[in-house]
């Protein structure tokens, strides 16, 4: 009887069945469609997929299934995921599914999609949708990635879109199992703004009657130095079944698009101030009355559109008879109609010496508009606050003075600096190596009195220089000898002597030819330099040196917060603002950063010698060197240069003394500067540690008010830390001020 069943299915067609998930879905919202066949057992099966209107394809899968104790035959389930575009009453099939000479349409689903009034769901800005009007078409049923800049010249401070367009068959895109990978440029010297949008398919276009589904990834970049900025191509991978079986081979594609480049132009003179459009700058008030002596929490609100992370603090001018100290902005960004905008929160706590009124003085934000071509200025209107009189005196505090300008100090390796760094660090010694070069001369030939064989002599200076094996291959060996300062000519020939060398030696069939070999190495050794090994050997490891420093100041913080985060003059406000809130722990951990990035200031050096006897670990933690990592780097590398430059001037005893002391300074940078990026934290209040991040977990121990512990790691709302006992766990937020860690990298 199931003979006779499968031949009348084979003849008449097969059972197909369809279903989808959800009949009533939004614009945005998946659905998966399934389709089932019943289908004979280890025979190819050959699935068409229709041109599913309203929706995309975001994924496919393809699996048998046993039909109960029928051996001969299986199910065949295809499970197809669809993302609604448009909204409407939609069709989902008919799915042909083909076995041999059988064949079966699964039946129509109707899916009901609603959602907004365009014809379209843009998962972009209008400003991306606008670029991809223009975007280049490929061949008809071609694959391929491009890339589209909105601009190829920009100011500083200027959003520029990066889009990366996948164009795929919607045929071809049918038959992936997975979604394709595309991967946009990533774009050094610019500050990249976060997306609310993934990759995915934006728009679909007919292109010489095909039609085409088009991926789409949106950056947004401003870049903040003049110059020249190089965009890498963008990349393309997916993998395309090599036939209609869910598990035969894939074959794998990768394309990259063309680079591009965009020339950053300067601001206009006019400034100084941030390119920004429709900028407003406002006061703004808290409800509570406001008390002689106390701290008033005021802020200036600065809203428009461009990169709130590139405004400067408002400058302002406090009456008489008032202080104000500036805290950590607070950035709301927000994109509209593709333009990146937001809101600004800039605070200050403000005292006031006698009660009366406080007039907080108009405030005037200049900044460059690159619609109007010019620069314009945003007010903050002056606002009276009435000021009581001052409660009485339960703790009293003195005066800290306002820290007018910022501290003389290296804080940060800037390019310049960077470059004067490795000219010291590289320049002497490769001078030393070429006078003791003139010096030295060449060797005439080798020793009479040597007991080692050309041939090993020159296997030893081979391998001296070249170190990795695999630089030392046949193929390698000329150019590497090269890049250790040899000539063209002798590079060929040492590495050819070399190689035969390594072959020939023990080779029967010519018994002369190490004999003939070790006259040519002979002749090698007479045009070798007699110093260039050594000379070699002080360059690279001058540039092994390099290496390391730069290492070493790759520190902890891999992103700034903002231009102001490497400012002492900032964090002293912040911390003078909290001390005279009575927040001892948030003034500790604010001024210690200060005291770092500025530790010769004298304002801050008196800050911190206030709050630190406080605490003994206060105190242990501020005992800092009087320069920062980075003078310690600068005059490392001044003390290494003046060595060889001794060196060169035959003062050995100088040179010695010079050169030691440049490698303890270079030392002691990278020490420095790794201490100083570990993350600490202030105790601001006396809290339980516990093994587990919830209140409920078990106790490990107690820090009190003012202890000064390392961060080991975060979680939502606790901080696990480390005391300097030795004692780990987890403890609140709310009672830990960070003190923040410092890059001082470029």
């Amino acid at each position: 009887m199931l003979a006779l069943w499968l031949i009348a299915t084979l003849t008449q067609g097969l059972q197909v069945s369809a279903e989808a998930d959800r009949d009533r879905l939004s614009v945005g919202d998946a659905v998966t469609y399934t389709v089932r066949a019943v289908v004979a057992a280890d025979v190819a099966v050959r699935i068409t997929l229709p041109a599913f209107d309203g929706f995309t394809l975001i994924g496919r899968a393809e699996h048998r299934e046993s039909l109960g104790g029928a051996g001969d035959t299986e199910v065949y389930v295809v499970e197809l995921r669809l993302r609604a575009q448009r909204p409407g009453l939609w069709r989902l099939g008919p799915l042909r599914v083909e076995q041999g000479m059988s064949q079966g349409l699964a039946p129509e689903v109707e899916v009901s999609v609603e959602g907004g009034g365009g014809p379209t769901l843009p998962q972009v800005g209008p400003r991306v949708m606008r670029q991809l009007e223009r975007a280049p078409t490929p061949k008809p049923g071609d694959v391929a990635v491009s890339l589209l800049v909105s601009a190829d010249t920009a100011l500083v401070g200027e959003q520029v879109d990066v889009i990366t367009v996948a164009w795929f068959p919607r045929e071809l895109l049918g038959r992936l199992r997975r979604p394709p990978t595309i991967r946009p440029p990533s774009v050094d010297g610019v500050y990249s703004a976060v997306q609310p949008s993934a990759a995915g398919v934006a728009i679909s276009r007919v292109v010489g009657g095909v039609f085409y589904d088009l991926y789409v990834a949106h950056q947004i970049v401003f870049p903040v130095d003049e110059g020249t900025v190089q965009i890498p191509g963008a990349g393309l991978a997916f993998s395309v079944p090599s036939g209609r079986q869910y598990f035969s081979d894939e074959k794998s594609f990768q394309l990259t698009s063309e680079p591009r480049t965009l020339v950053v132009r300067p601001l206009p003179g006019g400034g100084p101030g941030p390119l920004a459009r429709e900028l407003s700058l406002a006061w703004e008030l808290l409800p509570e009355p406001a008390r002689a002596g106390d701290p008033i929490p005021v802020f200036l609100v600065l809203s428009g559109y461009g990169n709130s992370a590139l405004w400067q603090t408002p400058v302002v001018r406090w009456p008489e008879g008032s202080r104000g100290y500036a805290d950590a902005p607070e950035d709301r960004p927000r994109i509209t109609a593709g333009r990146v905008g937001g809101t600004r929160r800039y605070r200050f706590a403000v005292i006031a010496d006698s009660a009366g009124t406080l007039v907080l003085p108009d405030v005037w934000y200049r900044y460059f508009d690159p619609d109007q071509g010019t620069w314009r200025e945003a007010l903050a209107r002056s606002v009276v606050v009435p000021v009581q009189p001052a409660p009485p005196v339960t703790r009293p505090r003195s005066t800290l003075p306002v820290l007018e300008a910022e501290p003389w100090s290296l804080p940060q390796l800037t390019p310049p600096l960077t470059l004067l760094i490795g000219l010291l660090l590289a320049g002497p010694p490769a001078l030393w190596a070429m006078a003791l070069r003139r010096r030295r001369g060449r060797v005439a030939g080798p020793s009479a009195r040597s007991t080692v064989v050309g041939s090993a002599r020159l296997e030893g200076l081979v391998r001296a220089l070249v170190p990795d094996p695999e630089e030392r291959r046949a193929d390698r060996l000329p150019f590497a000898l090269r890049e250790v300062g040899l000539g063209v000519r002798l590079s060929d020939e040492a590495a050819r002597v070399y190689h035969l060398l390594a072959t020939v030696r023990f080779d029967p069939a010519e018994p002369e030819a190490p004999n003939r070999l070790e006259a040519e190495a002979e002749l090698v050794l007479r045009a070798w330099p007699r110093r260039a090994g050594r000379a070699t050997l002080v360059v690279l490891t001058t540039l092994s040196l390099m290496t390391a420093v730069a290492r070493a100041q790759e520190l902890v913080v891999p992103v700034r917060e903002s231009v102001e985060t490497a400012s002492a003059r900032t964090w002293y406000q912040r911390g003078a603002g909290a001390f005279a809130a009575g927040q001892e722990a948030r003034a500790a951990a604010a001024w210690l950063v200060a005291h770092r990035l500025a530790p010769r200031s004298p304002e801050v050096n008196e800050a911190w010698r206030r709050v630190s006897l406080l605490s003994a670990d206060l105190q242990r933690a501020g005992r800092v060197v009087p320069a920062t990592p980075v003078e310690l780097l600068l005059l490392g590398a001044l003390c290494w240069a003046g060595g060889w430059l001794a060196l060169i001037a035959r003062r050995r005893r100088v040179a010695v003394f010079a050169i030691g002391t440049g490698l303890a300074l270079l030392l002691a940078a990278a020490a420095l500067g790794r201490a100083y990026a570990r993350p600490l934290g202030v105790v601001a209040r006396a809290a339980v540690l516990r093994q587990a991040p919830h209140g409920l977990a078990e106790e490990t121990g107690r820090a009190e008010e003012l202890t000064v512990v390392a961060i080991v790691a975060e979680r939502a709302g606790w901080w696990l830390v480390r005391t300097e006992s030795g004692l780990q766990g987890w403890m609140p937020d709310g009672a830990l001020a960070e003190v923040r860690g410092l890059d001082f990298g470029p």
